[in-house]
């Protein structure tokens, strides 16, 4: 703008490098509360020094989201319909495009591969079931906008479940539990805690979630009337599994431990098979942190598992 009406205020660079850097964008409650927290922080440490400088408050609110849980860093209010990821209208109250808003936005890509994945597999293996050769296999559409570049699901092998995510694809996840599902129930609910130790033998399964309402927006769905056919597909958790061992995450990891997603080329995407997410070094990153009170839950979900199985309790007495 001239010099006669005055400058216009320089734009808060912060939300897009954490989407660019981390794959997440904290709501403006959230973020505005960090920092008010930080500054006075600074104030208590070194006398009122202010706001710090950008890349320092980067790894300062980076840290805060690492020891948060992702659904109070997120999500936001019907109506704060800046996602970030792609200018979109995340609100899915009409408004971005014609699947409801939030076509590009990183949690709602990754729900239309886990689904898209879903019905290869329920319509492979009921023509297996009924066909019985007898005409010919019908495979579902692709997901909506599904050209994998990042407008959409990503590309599509439906038939055999598989689905990939775009390759500019990038999502902060937070797991909520680690199963190292090589070992019997049991073992898992044993004293060994750990889990299998060698890398060479385990197989973690991982629940996850990235925070997001069921549709995989930040704002909250519209009420069921006016739900479109997408958004009635609510996916609320997500499953991942590993294909080759993240040295840094065990079945005894703290809950709420932050999983960066992140396509490595378009030729090595991200892969969904048959709704579960495949990762490796490759392609996705341990950031650390811990979430307190999952850690309660999971503890006493587990100690429930433990009496209901009966392990660790003294049968002769």
């Amino acid at each position: 703008r001239s010099q006669t009406h005055g400058a216009m205020p320089a734009p808060d660079q912060l939300p897009a490098r954490l989407a660019a850097e981390a794959g997440i964008i904290p709501s403006p409650d959230w973020l505005d509360a960090c920092r008010s927290h930080l500054a006075a922080s600074l104030d208590n440490q070194e006398h009122g020094r202010g706001r710090p400088p950008a890349a320092e408050e980067s790894d300062e609110v980076l840290h805060h989201i690492l020891h948060s849980d992702l659904r109070d860093v997120v999500r936001r209010w019907e109506g704060d319909d800046e996602d970030g990821f792609g200018g979109d209208n995340e609100s899915g109250n009409g408004g971005g495009n014609s699947n409801g808003g939030g076509g590009s936005h990183p949690g709602r890509v990754l729900r239309r591969a886990i689904l898209a994945s879903l019905r290869g597999s329920s319509s492979n293996a009921s023509s297996n079931h009924n066909n019985n050769g007898r005409g010919p296999v019908v495979t579902p559409p692709p997901p909506p906008g599904g050209s994998g570049n990042g407008s959409g699901g990503g590309s599509s092998n439906n038939a055999s479940g598989v689905t990939a995510l775009p390759p500019n694809f990038c999502l902060l996840l937070q797991a909520e539990e680690c199963a190292d599902v090589s070992r019997s129930a049991e073992g898992r609910l044993g004293g060994a805690a750990g889990g299998n130790n060698n890398n060479n033998k385990r197989l973690l399964k991982i629940l996850g979630s990235d925070g997001y309402y069921g549709h995989g927006l930040a704002t909250p769905p519209p009420p069921p009337p006016a739900l479109n056919d997408e958004q009635q597909q609510q996916q609320h958790s997500i499953v991942l599994m590993e294909t080759a061992p993240l040295p840094a995450l065990s079945a005894s990891s703290p809950a709420g431990i932050k999983l960066l997603l992140r396509s490595p080329t378009a030729a090595h995407p991200i892969t969904v098979r048959h709704g579960i997410v495949q990762i490796h070094p490759g392609n996705c990153t341990v950031l650390g942190g811990h979430v307190a009170h999952l850690g309660t839950v999971q503890r006493r979900a587990r100690e429930v598992a433990q009496r209901k199985a009966g392990v660790g309790i003294d049968a002769t007495v």
